[in-house]
């Protein structure tokens, strides 16, 4: 099998796509891509410096790495390369002191790869509100990680620059989970208000797939929905990530 793959984001209203603190990872242009695939997303914390930096720093790390297993091994060199980027940077007092405080984000980290055959195999790790979504049909198979649409007005757990825990502390931030794709499978990865529109849906009943679907096969289709959701009040303001990959039968 091979992965049909695709992207959008978009910041908030008002803002420009340089200011959006959510980013994704690898740069997807849609299409048919083999496995071993990752693919990672993140969400910057709005109330920090240079969070979408720190962002893209984590997607980009989790998608060079061999396993999911392996990433927190990399993050004290994130954080220095975090610090290098942004001490070279002059700012006023007041800035600097809000970079002292360091940057956070949420991250969900993917990787698929060959299974029992037919099948293909996927691996995640989560830390914070960032939410994957297996489906099959428009009908879900199994989110990740767990959330209610409640537990998205708490403060979620957050990978921080700066060394705020012990390491047997840090490692209690990650969650993991796995399952097996089928063809026509889909995956999508969501950033916390995006993720939480459909956990919402979901409990109402409301076939948020079917609208996704739409976004799948419709380029540029994204902003509309997002458009629409926010007209009629279903989604705040904020950067809005998704991330799609859909098990295929079709060669490249």
């Amino acid at each position: 099998m091979k992965l049909f793959v695709g992207a959008a984001t978009l910041p908030k209203k008002g803002n420009s796509a340089e200011e959006n603190e959510d980013a994704y990872a690898p740069p997807v242009v849609q299409g048919l891509k083999s496995v071993p695939f990752h693919c990672a997303v993140a969400d910057g914390a709005t109330e920090t410096s240079y969070s979408a930096l720190w962002a893209k720093l984590l997607v980009d790390c989790f998608c060079s790495i061999e396993e999911p297993s392996l990433f927190d091994d990399q993050l004290p060199s994130l954080r220095e390369s975090w610090k290098t980027a942004t001490s070279s940077k002059p700012l006023p007092w007041y800035a600097e002191q809000k970079l002292e405080k360091g940057a956070f984000a949420t991250l969900l980290g993917v990787r698929i790869t060959e299974g029992e055959f037919p099948y293909l195999r996927w691996q995640a790790i989560a830390v914070g509100d960032s939410v994957l979504f297996h489906v099959r049909a428009c009908e879900i198979v199994a989110t990740f990680p767990t959330l209610a649409s409640e537990d998205f007005k708490s403060r979620p757990m957050l990978l921080a620059t700066n060394i705020l825990e012990t390491d047997a502390e840090r490692k209690e931030l990650y969650r993991r989970a796995e399952g097996v794709l089928e063809a026509g499978d889909r995956l999508y990865l969501a950033t916390d208000k995006i993720a939480e529109w459909i956990v919402r849906s979901l409990e109402n009943d409301t076939k948020p797939f079917v609208q996704l679907d739409q976004v799948v096969r419709t380029e540029g289709s994204f902003a509309a929905l997002v458009e629409h959701l926010t007209q009629h009040n279903e989604l705040r303001n904020d950067d809005y990530t998704l991330l799609w990959v859909e098990a295929h039968n079709e060669e490249i």
